[in-house]
């Protein structure tokens, strides 16, 4: 009983401990380098201490990141402290307070790792699933004002206004502002395509290119119109059969808590009568 007490305490600790990492980070953005130093490079939005490392596995990394909703140059840096050294000095801090158990810093070495990967896939999953949620409202945007003959290249500048998102509308900004800055759409698209690894946004990119380069792109954009609204309504009822089922298994619960606070004292005042009335 003793040991798996203390199991537990070493996997909240390591839970608690990357909440506490994740909270700094997306409150105050420290790198894990130093807090003083820390706090001072991560003011400076454009620090990147991995800009001077070339690789495949680093542009996958940064990737990764964007899909995921972190667009800061030092994601990837901090992602890898994550991953690797973090594990380490705290699993080799827990095997020197525990020397010989080496149960606690293996569940370190493990526990960080897994939790920062499945919080970063669960950011990047909720931040496509909003996508396809929010996506028709610029396609229908973009289709009313394609019939109404505004220029696409116009109708681009206030592509942002149709959603609500926080981290759509900064990148649907920033593709409106880096095609208006620099004339050069390829570049505004890829961009945009890097933050979002679906298929929507490929077709998003194929109607802006077809609007601007050839005024064509009615049909597409009608059609796409219709297939993302019916996603969006697939979406809504997704969510309302959920919220239906949470429901019914938090009532399902109270009603069971509430059955047990009564039947267990009367089970036991029965269980108590039953016998006074054998011993007799």
């Amino acid at each position: 009983m003793k040991e798996i007490i203390q199991l537990l305490m070493i996997v909240s600790t390591a839970y608690l401990a990357n909440l506490v990492i994740k909270a700094t980070v997306d409150r105050w953005g420290l790198p894990l380098r130093g807090v003083r130093y820390g706090a001072k490079m991560a003011r400076q939005s454009h620090w990147d201490p991995l800009k001077d490392v070339q690789g495949e596995w680093l542009e996958s990394i940064r990737h990764k990141m964007r899909q995921a909703g972190y667009e800061a140059p030092w994601m990837p840096f901090l992602y890898l402290m994550l991953m690797t050294l973090v594990p380490l000095v705290l699993s080799g801090l827990a095997l020197a307070t525990r020397w010989p158990d080496p149960r606690g810093a293996m569940i370190l070495l493990l526990m960080i790792p897994t939790l920062t990967t499945v919080h970063f896939k669960e950011s990047e999953r909720k931040i496509s699933k909003q996508f396809e949620k929010d996506i028709y409202k610029v396609f229908k945007y973009l289709h009313h004002q394609t019939e109404a003959g505004i220029l696409p290249t116009d109708s681009l500048r206030g592509i942002y206004q149709v959603v609500e998102e926080p981290i759509l509308k900064k990148r649907l900004i920033k593709l409106s502002a880096t095609y208006g800055q620099t004339l050069d759409l390829e570049t505004a698209l890829n961009q945009f395509k890097e933050g979002y690894g679906t298929r929507s946004a490929e077709s998003l990119c194929i109607a802006i290119r077809q609007g601007i380069q050839t005024g064509e792109n009615v049909t597409l954009l009608r059609h796409q119109e219709r297939v993302m609204f019916q996603k969006y309504f697939h979406y809504i009822q997704e969510e309302t059969n959920r919220m239906r089922s949470l429901t019914f298994a938090i009532v399902a619960i109270d009603c069971t808590i509430v059955v047990l606070m009564i039947g267990i004292p009367l089970w036991m005042e029965t269980a108590r009568a039953l016998t006074r009335l054998f011993q007799q």
